[in-house]
């Protein structure tokens, strides 16, 4: 496949200013040739012909270091990736060899004028046959088959999120939490911001699926995203708010010092959308030796459960009004001041 993005040698793009850096990102493949491998390459050496067997995996394992950066330039926001260096290095011990590719580069965006997009000038075959059937599942009008999840994934297109969209649009069932699936697979799969698009949709929708499946996804893939969160924990739909709750729990792939104060926010947001909704009461109880005692009644169901116990045993609600399916809001504002604090200790002098 193509590569998605520009990723050149140069420390320039031809026709394109460069607009912003984004840091050097770097892409590692580590593959072992296999006896017949090794095999073919030590009669061709001795002989003095040219060893087709390395020459096949050296050329496989550039191409997929390469791919490699170039989707970790994506998951940047990249429009490219500059100043390429690519190392070739041979480990042997044991009779066994491995290729080691190392490739690092820095991630830019560009500013092309609109009258000249950044489109090849050429495209292989094999290239073309995937972007044709990419074409072929994002038009696909029935449901999508594991074989087309698996394709879609391996090239890491978005291709298939139209007809996800459209079955959880209409599913009611529930999710097996224990066997994510080829759905979650594969959107796992999807570059940082693809993911999040599908992911945080689907976590706006009080749908039982999309909203199950937003959950364990924005977990899984580490997709917090503060900015995305906020109108979820503000929305006036309880399935919705909780759909938030998960994903202010959820890690990040990487931190940076500007996380800090967006992740203090997201707990006080927390804080204020879940607040305690119990009533405590005084009771007295007993027919002869009268005893004070304190009930709470839960404010989701009116029913009452005894002071010590953390949800009611009717409704399996906590104080805070939160199901025993989610993280109660004070284990998620824990988290969120606790990365917050380390990352001040990190990242910070304060």
């Amino acid at each position: 496949m193509a590569s998605p993005i520009i990723v050149t040698t140069t420390p320039h793009v031809e026709g394109a200013r460069i607009t912003g850096y984004l840091g050097v990102v770097s892409a590692y493949v580590v593959a072992g040739t296999n006896l017949f491998a090794d095999m073919a390459a030590s009669f061709s050496d001795v002989f003095g012909g040219r060893s087709q067997s390395y020459h096949k995996q050296l050329a496989s394992i550039n191409k997929e270091v390469l791919d490699q950066l170039a989707d970790a330039g994506l998951d940047r926001g990249a429009h490219a990736v500059v100043g390429v260096r690519v190392d070739f290095d041979e480990v042997s011990g044991g009779g066994k060899s491995m290729f080691m590719v190392t490739a690092s580069g820095t991630a830019v965006t560009l500013d092309t004028p609109a009258d000249q997009p950044n489109r090849p000038s050429r495209i292989d075959a094999d290239a073309l046959g995937v972007q044709m059937r990419l074409a072929e599942i994002a038009a696909n009008t029935s449901s999508l088959s594991r074989r087309d999840l698996a394709f879609a994934a391996k090239h890491r297109s978005p291709a298939a999120l139209p007809q996800i969209n459209a079955e959880l649009a209409q599913s009611r069932r529930r999710l097996d939490k224990d066997n994510p699936g080829p759905i979650i697979k594969y959107v796992l799969a999807l570059p940082e911001e693809a993911a999040k698009e599908a992911v945080y949709g689907w976590l706006a929708r009080p749908v039982l699926s999309a909203g199950e499946l937003g959950r364990i996804v924005v977990e899984q893939g580490r997709l917090f995203d503060p900015g995305r969160i906020r109108p979820l924990l503000m929305s006036e739909d309880e399935e919705v708010r909780l759909n938030g709750l998960t994903a202010a729990g959820a890690a990040k792939r990487s931190y940076g010092a500007g996380d800090i104060n967006p992740m203090r926010r997201v707990a006080e947001l927390v804080e204020q959308q879940f607040p305690v909704t119990v009533v405590n009461e005084q009771r007295t109880v007993g027919m002869f030796s009268k005893e004070e005692v304190v009930v709470r009644l839960c404010g989701a169901c009116g029913a009452s459960f005894h002071e010590e116990d953390v949800r009611c045993s009717t409704c399996r609600r906590d104080v805070y009004g939160v199901p025993s399916s989610y993280v109660s809001p004070p284990v998620v504002i824990n988290r969120l001041l606790n990365r917050a604090d380390a990352l001040t200790r990190v990242l910070t002098h304060s």
